[in-house]
């Protein structure tokens, strides 16, 4: 293994300014959405699962209507989107 020039390293061929500005400000970004995700999921609580259900939202997967299902089951219609 060789020895690395650090100095190189950082300096990127002239562009080491640009590429770890760039780092850093993503960084940064990734810091402050984790942060107030945090922040935001510590204030506001997920809804307990009385509160779901009561609103229809219980996770579990519905049904689908009459109209969905026969959406579904209809072919398309002639000379739309199909190739020639």
């Amino acid at each position: 293994m060789t020895d690395i020039d650090w100095a190189l390293f950082w300096h990127m061929g002239g562009h080491g300014a640009y590429v770890w500005t760039g780092w850093g400000l993503a960084l940064l970004a990734l810091g402050v959405e984790f942060f107030t995700l945090w922040r935001r999921s510590r204030r506001h609580p997920p809804p307990s699962p009385a509160v779901l259900s009561a609103a229809g939202r219980s996770g579990a997967p519905r049904e689908a209507s009459r109209d969905e299902r026969a959406a579904v089951a209809q072919p398309a219609a002639p000379g739309r989107g199909e190739p020639r």
